[in-house]
């Protein structure tokens, strides 16, 4: 927990959101996997990833990583609705570009 102000690199939510956004549309859009899901299981993978002190109670512990996969999940869900908002013409609606295509564009709603 001291560290936690260094100049250090760290692992931030930033990047594990955009790497969980990039990682479940692409599964999303390729494969046909739920975006949502998808989503959320990267984000419990990342979270792995995020060094948490050992000299902290395993319930602290746990609390850390539940708050770092859903920092993860909504920065990722956070881009992708900004991603959407940005491709979307002003005209056409995400119902009907669903109805016209197949596949599923890259920035597509996960729920």
């Amino acid at each position: 927990m001291d560290d936690f102000f260094t100049s250090q690199p760290t692992f931030t939510p930033l990047m594990a959101g955009t790497f969980t956004l990039t990682a479940a549309a692409t599964l999303a859009s390729v494969f046909g996997l739920p975006g949502s899901i998808t989503a959320i299981t990267i984000s419990f993978l990342l979270a792995i990833v995020i060094r948490i002190d050992k000299n902290i109670p395993l319930l602290k512990r746990i609390v850390f990583y539940l708050v770092n996969v859903t920092t993860i999940f909504i920065v990722a869900m956070g881009l992708n609705s900004t991603g959407i908002s940005l491709t979307q013409d002003k005209e056409d609606t995400l119902i009907e570009r669903e109805v016209e295509k197949v596949e599923k564009p890259f920035f597509h709603s996960w729920f």
